[in-house]
Parts: structure tokens; C-alpha cells; sequence
């Protein structure tokens, strides 16, 4: 029997399946450069490329004020894979988070108390916007759903997040981009 899982591993080896991604595009984001985005509340925040090594990204976000909020490692397609907030707080996702998915996706998100949580996600494109819902995957309770839409180059432009919370309460946060900021200061649109 072993001879015969063998042989069949062999002839069939596992291959990861294909998400379709809206694609980051690591390529036209070189260190330095600013994106700029604005809230619901008319609140600027911002998210600078501090490092880019084709592989990887790093984004890190300021709120408003210039104060930093957190740092989002994504991986090559734009998945992030970690966030890091004051303090050496880290989260985790494995094998990475599902925003930019279209279709089923899930993932384990490991806190900064080392606490883990399996989530699941679905994303759908209608009329040029991602609709996506993400969900416990112990409960199958709501945690949020969110509108986005992306430009052709695969930056962010809208994002609705509407967040669902136990107790009813929902709370809704909009960030509109602003514009691009070269690493050379110019504004590229």
C-alpha cells in the first residue's frame, strides 16, 4: 500500500490551486512612494513604500497627523501577510490575508498574544467592484463586508468596510485615494 501512495504521489504531485488576484503592482511602486487617501470623515492617511524587493512590499501607514498606525507586508500579488502596530504588535495571516481574492478564500490569523482564529472569505466582482464578506470560521458570524474598487493598475481607489459587530452596532469607514506621490515628490495622479 505504501509502494502504491508512493507511486501515486509521484505521478500526481499536490498543486496549489490558483487564486485569481487583483494583482498589486509591485513593479511601479518604488520605495518612496506615498499613497494618499482620504476617510469618510474628510481624515487624510497615507501608506509609504519602505521597502520593495520585487518579492515583497512594505506599506507603512500614517494616520492623518503623521502619526504611524501600522506596517502591511504583503506578499508579491499584494496579499498581505503580516502587520506590525506600535509596540512590536504583530499579526499574522497563513498563508495570507484574502483581501485582492476573487472567489472562496481562508486563512489563520495569529495575534500578538500568539491566539489563533481560522477566517473565510468570498469575494466577487459585480460591475467593476469586489464585494467581498469575511467570516469566523468557527461560527460563521459576519466580522465585516466590504465594497472596493481598483484602478486599472491595481491600486486601491474605493474601499467601503462595514464592520458587523456582536452586538449589532455596525460601523462604516470609506477611503477614497487622493492621489500618488512619487518617490521624486511629484504628484503622479
Amino acid at each position: 500500500m505504501r509502494a502504491l501512495t508512493l507511486i501515486f504521489c509521484l505521478l500526481f504531485p499536490m498543486v496549489a490551486v490558483s487564486e485569481e488576484v487583483i494583482r498589486l503592482p509591485l513593479e511601479k511602486l518604488p520605495v518612496g512612494t506615498r499613497l494618499v487617501y482620504t476617510k469618510t470623515n474628510g481624515e487624510e492617511f497615507s501608506r509609504y513604500v519602505s521597502a520593495n524587493d520585487g518579492e515583497s512590499l512594505a506599506l507603512d501607514e500614517f494616520r492623518g497627523n503623521g502619526d504611524f498606525r501600522q506596517t502591511n507586508v504583503t506578499d508579491s500579488l499584494g496579499r498581505v501577510i503580516s502587520v506590525e502596530r506600535p509596540k512590536g504588535k504583530f499579526h499574522t495571516f497563513k498563508p495570507h490575508s484574502c483581501l485582492r481574492v476573487i472567489g472562496e478564500c481562508s486563512y489563520t490569523l495569529t495575534d500578538p498574544d500568539g491566539e489563533t482564529s481560522k477566517r473565510t472569505y468570498f469575494g466577487e466582482v459585480i460591475d467593476g467592484i469586489l464585494y467581498a464578506k469575511l467570516r469566523s470560521a468557527d461560527d460563521d458570524s459576519l466580522l465585516f463586508s466590504l465594497e472596493m474598487t481598483y484602478r486599472a493598475d491595481g491600486l486601491l481607489e474605493n474601499a467601503v468596510i462595514v464592520t458587523e459587530y456582536r452586538e449589532n452596532k455596525v460601523k462604516t469607514v470609506t477611503h477614497h485615494m487622493k492621489y500618488v506621490i512619487s518617490p521624486d515628490g511629484s504628484i503622479v495622479d
